[in-house]
């Protein structure tokens, strides 16, 4: 049997506000919703997520982008 686990603070638990990020090739767009309070996450026995790591850990076919890595404003327009 498999299983997946979030371990969450629910006295820090809160939604952050939509925003948008252009993070993809050739300067693609899409929306993305953060959150805190999650402490970890534990994908069949595997823990993949750590507030004190920041583990990331993908299977083929599975994306993961560091989120230090994104652009938060809108790229200048080429003309």
């Amino acid at each position: 049997m498999k299983a997946d686990v979030n371990v969450i603070d629910l006295d820090r638990l809160r939604i952050l506000a939509p925003e948008m990020v252009f993070d993809l090739p050739a300067e693609g767009r899409r929306m993305i919703q953060r959150a805190e309070g999650y402490r970890a996450t534990v994908v069949n026995g595997v823990v993949t997520f750590e507030t004190a790591r920041r583990r990331v850990r993908c299977r083929a076919g599975s994306f993961a982008a560091p989120s230090v890595h994104r652009r938060q404003s809108r790229p200048p327009s080429r003309h």
